[in-house]
C-alpha cells in the first residue's frame, strides 16, 4: 500500500513538473519599440575649395558636433530558448533617424571676416541582429539576462544641399551587446526591458564614425 501510494506521488509530481520544464525550452517571437540615439565619433571633417579652379583645398575639422534626442525604434524577432539559461535570436533593427550639425570655424586667408559653417546631415541605422542571451532567473517571475551578437548594418546618410538632396546607404558588421530583465506573465508572455548599444560604424565618404545606443520595451511570446 505503501508503495503504491509512493508511485502515485512521484507520477503526479513529474505530471506537474512536465510543463514547467516544457516551458524552458521552444520558440518564441518577439516585437518592441523604444527611443534610440547616435553616439557621433571621429568625424571626417569637411573641404573648402579657394579660388578658381585650380583651387586650393582646405580641410577643416569640427568644432562641435550635436546631436539631436534621438528617435522612435522598433524590433521584430524569433528566438529559441535551450534552457532557462541560455538563448538566441534573430532580429531586424530599426535605430530611427539621427540628425546631426557639426560646427567649423574657417579662418580665411583673404581678408574677409572668419566664418562659421554649419554642416546638417541625417543618419539612419538599421539591419538585422544575431545575438546569444545568457539569463540568470530571480524568483519565479523574473530573469536577468546578457545580450551579445552581430549586428549586419545598412546605414543611410541624408544631405540636403541647396539644389537638392542626396541619400547614400553603407554597410558595416558590428557588435552588440545589451542587457535588461524579462517579467513572466505567463508561460507563453513575457515583457522585456532593454539597453542596448552597438559598436562603432565605420567613417564613409559622407559621415563619420557613429554607434548606437537604444533603451526598449518588448513583448515576447512563446510556443
Amino acid at each position: 500500500m505503501h508503495r503504491t501510494t509512493g508511485i502515485l506521488l512521484a507520477a503526479a509530481t513529474l505530471s506537474c513538473a512536465g510543463p514547467t520544464l516544457a516551458a524552458d525550452r521552444g520558440f518564441y517571437l518577439t516585437a518592441g519599440i523604444g527611443r534610440a540615439e547616435e553616439d557621433p565619433g571621429d568625424s571626417i571633417g569637411i573641404n573648402i575649395a579657394l579660388g578658381l579652379p585650380p583651387a586650393a583645398i582646405v580641410h577643416l575639422e569640427p568644432d562641435s558636433v550635436d546631436v539631436d534626442n534621438g528617435d522612435t525604434a522598433w524590433s521584430l524577432g524569433a528566438g529559441y530558448r535551450f534552457s532557462k539559461y541560455l538563448a538566441a535570436e534573430v532580429e531586424y533593427l530599426d535605430l530611427g533617424t539621427t540628425d546631426y550639425a557639426e560646427h567649423y570655424t574657417f579662418d580665411s586667408p583673404f581678408p574677409v571676416d572668419t566664418g562659421i559653417i554649419t554642416h546638417n546631415f541625417s543618419s539612419s541605422m538599421t539591419g538585422v541582429a544575431v545575438s546569444v542571451l545568457g539569463s540568470l532567473p530571480v524568483g519565479r517571475e523574473f530573469a536577468l539576462f546578457l545580450r551579445g551578437g552581430a549586428l549586419f548594418a545598412d546605414r543611410e546618410v541624408h544631405i540636403p544641399f541647396s539644389l537638392g538632396e542626396g541619400n547614400i546607404t553603407y554597410g558595416d558588421t558590428i557588435w552588440l551587446a545589451g542587457a535588461g530583465v524579462d517579467w513572466n506573465l505567463s508561460k507563453a508572455w513575457t515583457m522585456r526591458a532593454e539597453y542596448q548599444r552597438t559598436g562603432d560604424f565605420e567613417s564613409t565618404l559622407t559621415a563619420g564614425e557613429t554607434a548606437a545606443d537604444c533603451i526598449s520595451v518588448r513583448v515576447k511570446f512563446g510556443f
